[in-house]
């Protein structure tokens, strides 16, 4: 199976914010919750990108809904994540969301 670089990206957002719920001991309550926003919005990331509810959701399409969550996971990420693990979900949402806008054009052969 041949994966293409927003699958991949989304992949790592999702395996990133499951490793940020890790650090639960030092964490609030409210940044422990966003955590779990992140985990869910990654899951309806990936969701959207294999359009595993359609090609369109309402008056969107799927890559426009994709783009949507991936800016959330980044906001989400920026808001309440100080660590690496945020930055690295905020570098990647950030990334995600040029490339499904098409600004940024990267293939994977």
């Amino acid at each position: 199976m041949l994966f293409d670089v927003p699958t991949v990206i989304a992949i790592i957002m999702l395996l990133a914010s499951v490793m940020s719920t890790r650090m639960g001991q030092r964490r609030s309550r409210s940044l422990w919750r966003s955590s779990y926003a992140v985990i869910a919005l990654s899951l309806l990331h990936l969701a959207f990108l294999y359009q595993f509810f359609g090609p369109t959701l309402g008056r969107f399409g799927s890559e426009s809904w994709a783009g949507i969550t991936a800016a959330a996971i980044a906001g989400i990420a920026a808001d309440d994540d100080a660590d690496a693990v945020g930055l690295l979900l905020v570098v990647l949402g950030v990334v995600q969301l040029l490339l499904l806008a098409g600004v940024l054009n990267l293939r994977a052969l």
